[in-house]
């Protein structure tokens, strides 16, 4: 009996150690160069849109930092070039959502305005859409795994309304 439980431990012994295959961690899928990993954060992008003005920065820091800084001077330079008529004496923030479709033109999706800026500046809305409508296209837009994706941002703009 004693030979028959020794050979049982022995057989035992040996489908535990075939078994540790199904304990292993799974490793991501690598296929022509690609990793493929079970989890995918689509909330962000690997690479922001692209300016002219951006485009020989190596760096996808550098890149984005440059997008950032060249699309927030760009709607300050044409906020400039309006003629706003406001009806009161005001400082407010308006939060624009811009989206960035994946041929790289700009649009607006909403503007977040208090009732008294709407009020105060009613054409700004119009105005605000058309310039940024009339942005000019970019090179590139967003990419999410060298692939081209729409991208959002929202925008904060103060306005001061003085006399």
């Amino acid at each position: 009996m004693s030979m028959f439980f020794k050979a049982g431990i022995g057989v035992l012994c040996m489908l535990a150690l075939q078994s540790c295959d199904w304990i292993s961690i799974k490793k991501p899928t690598v296929k022509a160069g690609y990793v493929y990993e079970d989890i995918i954060d689509y909330t962000v992008v690997d690479a922001y849109p692209l300016f002219a003005e951006c485009q020989g920065l190596a760096d996808n820091t550098a890149r984005d930092s440059c997008f950032e800084n060249t699309f927030k001077a760009k709607v300050e330079l044409s906020l400039k070039e309006e003629q706003f008529i406001a009806t009161a004496v005001f400082t407010d923030t308006v939060y624009a959502k811009i989206l960035v479709d994946t041929s790289g033109k700009f649009s607006v999706e909403a503007l977040e305005m208090t009732e008294t800026t709407a009020k105060a500046l009613p054409q700004f809305d119009s105005i605000f859409r058309a310039d940024i409508n009339n942005m000019p296209l970019l090179l590139q837009s967003a990419t999410k795994r060298g692939i081209p994706v729409n991208s959002r941002f929202k925008l904060p703009i103060v306005i001061r309304v003085k006399i």
